[in-house]
């Protein structure tokens, strides 16, 4: 048998609801990460690719959107002050103009975890992407972009337990 709701329970039930909303997102911690990523001097890196779309401060960026998200306190500096600091290096980015006409795009990442000039975790880490849904409709760069976000989202979830050699994306 259902009985209707009494003014009482439902103040109580939207005063619960308040109450968990009004929580604070639980912080995830201090975590330093660098302006921009490193380009190994071995990448293959288009040239033209690397000066238009700029992929190594876009992944960072974008990393930084995402640690955020998560509930992290996000310094960006070259240097950490202590604590927990990434380290990432550009290993390839796969693009040529011309957009997803001109083949899919990938980005190939390493990373190391440090904490207090010790290294605790590290990564390889690769995505590619033909530009998803109207990706005939988008440029070099935009799909370059999707491969660095989805590789900010795989960091940001292998951080919640860093591993030593870890494979991330397509790895």
């Amino acid at each position: 048998m259902n009985r209707p709701a009494t003014r009482a329970s439902i103040i109580f039930t939207a005063a619960l609801l308040a109450t968990v909303t009004a929580l604070p997102v639980a912080a995830a911690g201090k975590i330093t990460i660098p302006p921009t990523a490193t380009i190994d001097p071995n990448a293959g890196v288009n040239p033209k690719v690397r000066d238009e779309c700029v992929p190594d401060a876009r992944v960072t960026e974008l990393l930084k959107e995402q640690l955020k998200a998560a509930g992290y306190d996000v310094e960006v500096a070259k240097q950490a002050s202590g604590g927990k600091s990434l380290q990432l290096t550009i290993l390839n980015v796969t693009g040529v103009g011309g957009g997803a006409w001109s083949g899919p795009k990938s980005m190939t990442l390493s990373g190391k975890l440090v904490q207090d000039g010790k290294v605790i975790g590290s990564f390889n880490g690769r995505r590619t992407s033909g530009g998803g849904a109207f990706g005939a409709y988008k440029g070099t760069c935009s799909i370059i972009g999707r491969c660095a976000k989805a590789l900010a989202k795989d960091i940001t979830v292998w951080l919640e337990n860093p591993t030593m050699d870890a494979r991330l994306g397509e790895m």
